[in-house]
């Protein structure tokens, strides 16, 4: 998890100076690109920690998150 979490942020950290360095668009138009990306991982802890939580079962979905990662 730590790995995985560590990858996440230093994609979050360097995404926005890819967008302005390399595309060439201004700070706020960096942080509205980086919208999906937070979005959609935000949405994808809520949904495996309601699994989880129902469930009880954590390695189905560590395999899966392992899986969809790679």
């Amino acid at each position: 998890a730590f790995l995985f979490a560590g990858s996440y942020f230093i994609m979050v950290y360097y995404l926005p100076y890819y967008f302005q360095s390399i595309q060439n668009v201004n700070p706020t138009m960096s942080g509205v690109r980086n919208l999906p990306l937070i979005v959609s991982m935000s949405l994808a802890i809520i949904v495996s920690g309601g699994s989880i939580t129902k469930t009880g079962h954590t390695a189905p979905l560590m395999v899966v998150g392992g899986v969809l990662a790679t």
